[in-house]
């Protein structure tokens, strides 16, 4: 009896606690769907209460990304100012939302007369602004009581008879239904149309009517969505041809897991069977003959758990963010989907961290900190990347996609103290439960070779083929959600996404079987990378589909001139250039192109150089080689002599001092060049350069003074980095560049491209000054035994100057004013015959990608700075290539 009643007793604690785990889970749900609706408002309103109507921004109504605050127009405000500004979230931030009060007085079920709330006298600068902004039809965005309405600001015509007109739009009516005592209903009708004069003043007017209404405040959102579109019979067809398509993958799968692999079972117990006169002459193939090799860990370990870790915390990521915004119709509020991405990422932190760390250790890693550091930062590293260029382009242009500095440290701030902890948890737990290594058999010490397969069977063919049947489940969801994107249209169909989401799922697994039997069958073993990429591989489709959308189902070719330029530009643009530079290439050679005769006929007719300018280069490279032998003998040395350096130091200052003058005299004649020939307008506006372009034009006397020197400096570096410097690790990127330069200078000189080669050296000469600059004082901190501290000062300040100019110039001005313009300018704006053109683009593109390249080397040297690895300014190059030498 006792022992009954204490097994009741426990039962019934058991049973409260249930109960109580399940009132605690409910509430904690209720807490953190609450926390995901981002609404400080009740929506509720008395008679004569008073409704505040937020300005948000305007811009460019054909490109949704480039958006600015409301009053950067001459707009003016109300009169009433007793609204303090609105509390922005991080969510707002991040999507450039910037609410800002317009002063005009609404009251809830009060009509409002026509009544002028400002008078504006506008400057003729004010005017010009209005009139590009009605020329590249900018509209503008506003929220009452959280509703979005829009306007356009003013009307534009260009008919041939009358010319252009542009009028603004000086009157607003406001038209708002009402149910009960709430708002279900906002419209806005610009009208009173009026030509724009400086220094005539005006009046701005705005108009209220209320109207009763049938809308339930339930379904006040339904005018915003489009059910014909999403809705359509085509989109149900979609989604029964990727139901389909899971059924054939799961019949395939499950016929090589029955029928194939019996057969391989079959085979084998016969081999068994055999005695070993006729095993020693069998032929033995298939999957079974690399079981010693099959567990054996892949290369880049701690890369490839990260990446696993990582991708299972964005599934798991998606699917709970799908299933919030369905169940909670998050997309009625705004910002509430990317509040609920933001918290549930950190919340599922430790997932990440699980997966990965089981992996790494499963794979006999050891360095399980450094893993989970990496597994909690590779995604908000990657994301933060690609967010600081586009916030470093919206900050140049002033736009409100630019994200604030207070939103940026609240991000860190989640990343440090929720991401990164919870990471390491999740790391800990999986490494210690699950992270012990129970392979079915002893892996081989020495790895198996690999036999030659046919094409088909390549690791990279199945990579590629592995992503198309997944792209093709998702088309057609893929299509609806950049049409929400770029056409103005609010995507509400979360449902068909989750479904779409599960059937991708089950299509990439089902192609990760197929890839990695066909893989092991063929006696490869490499099959962990193979089977991960083959299944990554659906992003190399997307992008592709992405290109093309925007190419042909936008008009972002038609604005990119007048947009925000950014990389993303750049990249549509250098795909259509290579379509239309293929098609020209097409055309020539159908009817009269021969290679490689005609290249070399194009230069003879084009090339405005004179044999003259070619051995006045020759001479001046080789009296620049002579200069330099003087240079370190007379003036070097001695100073070296001087400070009494050490010998290590004084083989390396002559060289620093050396390229330290040639470079500063070659930026500052570029300089002097772009202020004297009026070619400094080039920078400021680099497709002005096509305006003036002609082929048959002559090229100034100053800029041939630049190509000279320029020229001939090369065709030295080039000599010296081969027979006179010492050798480093990039030493052959470095002759590589100075041939990819002197090519690029004689085309862009031969050419008449010299409106675009003088901004690549203005652009790249200026930070070689400063690089030479670090190098040379942190040479002069020990001189005669002595410490200067002034020089290291020196040093590290011409480091961080280098640094920022090698962004700035190399990596961020370069590729939107160089590469923009030139593709731009010879796909729209240049005549379509212009010789070497593709020639010219693609050097372009390698130059950057060699200063992309010597970049990473200064992020390794100020990562090795920030962990001790290097206590001052070291060159990691020399220090690799000395620690070589005396290896050997």
């Amino acid at each position: 009896l006792v022992e009954r009643s204490y097994c009741e007793a426990s039962f019934f604690l058991l049973k409260i606690m249930a109960n109580e785990l399940k009132s605690i889970l409910v509430i904690l749900i209720m807490f953190l769907l609450m926390a995901t609706e981002a609404d400080e408002h009740s929506h509720t309103y008395k008679d004569g209460e008073e409704v505040v109507l937020w300005m948000n921004t305007v811009g460019p109504y054909h490109n949704l990304q480039e958006t600015y605050p409301y009053f950067s127009l001459p707009f003016c405000r109300g009169s009433k100012l007793a609204i303090a500004h609105y509390h922005e979230t991080i969510s707002d931030n991040l999507l450039g939302v910037d609410l800002e009060f317009s002063g005009l007085d609404i009251k809830f079920k009060v009509d409002v007369a026509r009544t002028a709330y400002c008078t504006l006298t506008l400057l003729n600068e004010e005017v010009d602004a209005f009139h590009h902004a009605i020329r590249n039809h900018y509209w503008f965005q506003m929220y009452i009581d959280d509703l979005p309405l829009w306007g356009i600001v003013g009307e534009y015509r260009n008919d041939e008879n009358s010319g252009e007109s542009m009028k603004l739009f000086t009157h607003r009516l406001f038209e708002i239904g009402y149910n009960g005592n709430t708002i279900v209903e906002v419209n806005l009708t610009s009208n009173n149309r009026i030509d724009l004069k400086p220094d005539v003043a005006f009046d701005l007017t705005y108009e209220v009517k209320w109207k009763p209404s049938t809308v339930r405040f339930h379904d006040r959102f339904d005018k915003y969505l489009d059910a014909n579109f999403f809705k359509h019979r085509i989109h149900w067809f979609s989604l029964f041809n990727s139901f389909m398509m899971v059924i054939f993958l799961v019949t395939v799968v499950a016929f090589i897991l029955m029928r194939t692999l019996r057969k391989d079972y079959a085979r084998y117990e016969k081999d068994l069977k055999m005695d070993d006169f006729d095993r020693d002459f069998g032929d033995e193939y298939g999957w079974k003959q690399i079981h010693g090799d099959v567990f054996r860990s892949p290369s880049f370990p701690m890369l490839f758990s990260c990446l696993i870790g990582s991708g299972i915390h964005v599934f798991v990521l998606v699917i709970v963010v799908i299933l919030i915004t369905f169940w909670g119709e998050l997309y009625l509020e705004r910002g509430s989907i990317l509040t609920a991405t933001i918290f549930c990422y950190a919340l599922f932190s430790p997932v990440s961290g699980y997966v990965g760390g089981c992996i790494y250790t499963h794979f006999g890693g050891k360095r399980w900190i450094k893993q989970a550091l990496c597994c909690g930062s590779f995604l908000p590293l990657l994301v933060a990347t690609a967010a600081s260029i586009g916030n470093i382009s919206a900050l140049y242009q002033s736009s409100t996609r630019s994200i604030p500095f207070g939103t940026m440290a609240s991000i860190v701030a989640i990343y440090a103290l929720v991401v990164l902890p919870l990471t390491l948890i999740g790391s800990v737990v999986g490494r210690n439960m699950n992270g012990r290594p129970n392979n079915p058999c002893r892996v081989n010490a020495v790895p198996r070779p690999i036999p030659e397969k046919k094409i088909y069977l390549q690791p990279w063919l199945i990579i590629i083929g592995g992503g198309l049947l997944p792209f093709g489940s998702i088309f057609i969801e893929v299509y609806f959600i950049f049409t929400s994107f770029w056409a103005y249209k609010v995507y509400y169909v979360y449902g068909f996404m989750f479904l779409v989401t599960i059937l991708l799922a089950a299509v990439t697994m089902c192609m990760t079987i197929v890839c990695t039997y066909v893989l092991l069958n063929s006696e490869d073993y490499r099959w962990r990378w193979t089977s991960f990429l083959s299944g990554a591989s659906i992003s190399l489709y997307l992008y592709l589909y992405s290109i093309y959308y925007f190419i042909y189902k936008t008009r972002f070719m038609e604005i990119i001139r007048k947009s925000t330029l950014d990389y993303y530009s750049l990249i549509v643009l250098t795909n259509q250039s290579i379509v239309v530079y293929w098609k020209r290439f097409v055309a020539n050679f159908s009817s009269n192109y021969t290679i490689p005769f005609s290249f070399f006929k194009d230069l003879q007719q084009t090339c405005s150089l004179h044999p003259q300018n070619i051995w006045n280069v020759l001479l001046l490279a080789v009296a620049l080689t002579a200069l330099r032998f003087m240079f370190i003998r007379f003036i070097c040395r001695p100073l070296a002599k001087f400070w009494r350096l050490t010998a290590d130091i004084s083989g390396k200052l002559p060289e620093s001092l050396w390229n330290l003058t040639m470079y500063l005299f070659l930026w500052l004649n570029t300089c002097w060049t772009l202020v004297r020939t009026d070619r400094w307008k080039y920078f400021t506006d680099p497709l002005s350069i096509w305006d003036d372009f002609s082929r048959d034009r002559l090229i100034p006397f100053e800029v041939d003074v630049v190509y000279l020197t320029q020229t001939a400096f090369y065709v030295h570096a080039t000599y010296g980095t081969i027979f006179m410097e010492q050798w480093r690790k990039d030493s052959k990127v470095m002759v590589f560049h100075h041939l990819l330069a002197i090519t690029l200078l004689f085309f862009s000189w031969a050419a008449r491209y010299d409106q675009v080669g003088i901004l690549v050296l203005f652009l790249h000469d200026v930070s070689d000054v400063f690089l030479e600059c670090a190098k040379i004082f942190k040479y002069l901190k020990y001189r005669d035994n002595t410490y200067y501290s002034f020089c290291e000062f020196l040093s590290n300040a011409s480091f961080v100057i280098f640094t920022a100019s090698w962004f700035i110039f190399r990596l961020y001005w370069f590729p939107l004013k160089v590469l923009y313009t030139s593709f731009y300018g010879s796909v729209f704006l240049g005549p379509d015959d212009l010789p070497f053109i593709p020639v010219f683009n693609f050097m372009l593109w390698l130059l950057f990608f060699i200063n992309i390249y010597w970049f990473h080397f200064i992020l390794m040297l100020i990562y090795n700075l920030a962990t001790g690895k290097f206590k001052e300014l070291e060159d990691s190059r020399e220090l690799e290539n000395c620690n070589s030498e005396k290896h050997d």
